[in-house]
């Protein structure tokens, strides 16, 4: 009642001016709801069989990956704890921006290609085409990361050559893409609740030890942010240069922990992404 009393008010210019504007949301509503229809055809081949816990899974599972589990202890070595704790949330601030608006774009006009396919549409074909072989190397070289960390982790209960676990590895990830989104959707919930499961019990057991539960009971608390063990040097560094390169390689070490974030990708296998 409010808006219509003022573009009364306003005279009939403020009503053709409305009316006007209305039709330009309303035509850009018609445009964005035919997004994906008008894709060629074959760009809207992609099998929409995986399920919403199945995508949030694999979008928190990915946050749960080598950089986290396995990089903290190189970048705790090389910067010190304010380092990884710094980094780690300026990282984590700006993955979770970019991750929001991705969400948003993802839900508000689906695009079969992904995030490749929005910057194909809002910026150039180029843009697009230059984003989807990013994110292509992207993946060649964290895959091959993955597999070397899981092989470097059997190899604490095992003397076989690492060689061999990688292999395996290899082996189950190219028969998992085979079997289609459907399986895949399925092994990565199982797989990201197991990590899920696993980060929350250590979480809880490095409380415990932390506080003094521990069998020597030796408190720890605060213990490495203090007498200047915060900011450690980089190795072979020394004095404030050494403490700010040792930071920027935390940086470094917290920027591929987040590489793998994602979910907003799969949305063209998404049975309904809303």
């Amino acid at each position: 009642m409010a808006h219509s009393d003022q573009i009364s008010s306003e005279g009939p210019y403020a009503q053709e001016k409305a009316s006007s504007s209305d039709d330009a949301v309303k035509g850009y509503n018609q445009e964005v709801s035919s997004a994906t229809d008008n894709q060629r055809p074959e760009e809207r081949q992609l099998h929409r069989a995986l399920k919403s816990r199945q995508i949030s899974m694999i979008a928190i599972g990915g946050a749960l990956g080598t950089g986290l589990i396995i990089g903290t202890g190189s970048g705790l070595a090389n910067g010190g704890p304010a380092s990884i704790l710094i980094s780690y949330s300026v990282m984590g601030l700006c993955c979770a921006a970019v991750m929001a608006a991705l969400g948003e774009m993802s839900t508000y006009m689906p695009h079969p290609r992904g995030f490749a396919g929005h910057a194909t549409r809002f910026v150039s074909d180029e843009f697009g085409v230059a984003t989807g072989w990013n994110y292509l190397f992207k993946y060649l070289v964290v895959t091959a990361n993955n597999v070397n960390a899981a092989a470097l982790v059997v190899s604490y209960w095992t003397d076989l050559s690492g060689g061999i676990w990688i292999a395996i590895v290899t082996v189950l990830i190219i028969a998992l893409n085979f079997g289609g989104p459907k399986w895949f959707g399925e092994v990565e919930f199982w797989l990201s609740l197991v990590k899920i499961i696993t980060m929350t019990g250590l979480i809880i057991l490095l409380l415990v030890i932390d506080l003094g539960g521990s069998p020597t009971g030796d408190r720890i608390g605060f213990r490495y942010f203090q007498d200047g063990l915060a900011f450690r040097p980089y190795p072979r560094t020394s004095g404030d240069k050494g403490r700010f390169l040792g930071f920027w390689s935390t940086m470094v070490t917290a920027l591929f922990a987040y590489t793998g974030k994602g979910g907003s990708e799969g949305h063209g296998h998404v049975k309904d992404c809303k």
